[in-house]
């Protein structure tokens, strides 16, 4: 058995565990393992976007020994929008 990282943050919520997977298992099977769909994530697990170390990967991806899977959440805007709107606040625009 390998030992791997999961990480999911957000603003409500702040999930980190270390699982022991076998080795060779894709990163669809350590989520599956750690049974997230249990909890606030409310996507499907073939729909999430996940990385390793800050480098997206795809769930089909085989995970090693100390790697931290990262479950991405979608982005409420994007950078640009987010600016965007900063500037409208700062120029005080509706």
């Amino acid at each position: 058995m390998i030992e791997v990282e999961l990480i999911y943050l957000c603003p409500e919520h702040k999930f980190q565990c270390k699982l022991l997977v076998k080795p060779e298992s894709s990163i669809l099977q350590v989520l599956e393992q750690a049974d997230i769909s249990s909890l606030f994530i409310r996507q499907k697990l073939s729909e999430l976007t996940v990385g390793i170390f800050g480098k997206e990967r795809k769930l089909t991806d085989t995970v090693v020994e100390h790697d931290r899977i990262e479950i991405y959440r979608p982005l409420a805007q994007t950078p640009n929008e987010a600016r965007f709107e900063r500037i409208k606040l700062e120029r005080g625009e509706d």
